[in-house]
């Protein structure tokens, strides 16, 4: 005669998620999706704050290259300030105040400024500071 083994449906020797077990996991998941949101919160402000300063400092000085040109075209400071606060409008910076003249040799210097967007940097007091990124430019006749 042959006997037929049937297994059990469940293997009660094998751990079975829940319970405690299962608290730890879902603890240790969120406490390691917790850690690399915060990293990457810190590396894209990190990215944030070093192209804002690289872009202001060439919207500046593209912007003082503006200024000098209509201050050429039209022979008032007044033309080479407001080409500088189109220009400066439309790349979304700010013209810092009392940044922009022209000088005796026709010379047209501005400063830019920009706030970098960033998520942690601009509350925590010692890098907030950072957040604001300011360019200089200048531009006129090279052969002056």
């Amino acid at each position: 005669m042959t006997t037929l083994h049937v297994r059990p449906r469940h293997d009660r020797t094998r751990p079975v998620l829940g319970g405690e077990h299962g608290v730890v996991v879902v603890g240790t998941l969120l406490k390691t999706l917790l850690a690399l949101a915060l990293i990457a919160a810190i590396g894209y402000d990190g990215f944030s704050i070093t192209t804002t300063h690289l872009t202001v400092r060439e919207h500046a000085q593209a912007a003082a290259r503006e200024g000098y040109l209509a201050y050429k075209v039209k022979a008032t400071p007044q033309a080479a300030y407001a080409a500088v606060v189109t220009f400066a409008e439309d790349e979304g910076d700010t013209v810092v105040p009392d940044t922009f003249g022209v000088s005796e040799r026709k010379t047209v210097t501005v400063s830019l400024q920009r706030v970098a967007p960033t998520f942690l940097a601009r509350y925590v007091p010692g890098l907030a500071d950072y957040t604001i990124a300011v360019g200089a430019g200048s531009a006129g006749d090279p052969l002056r």
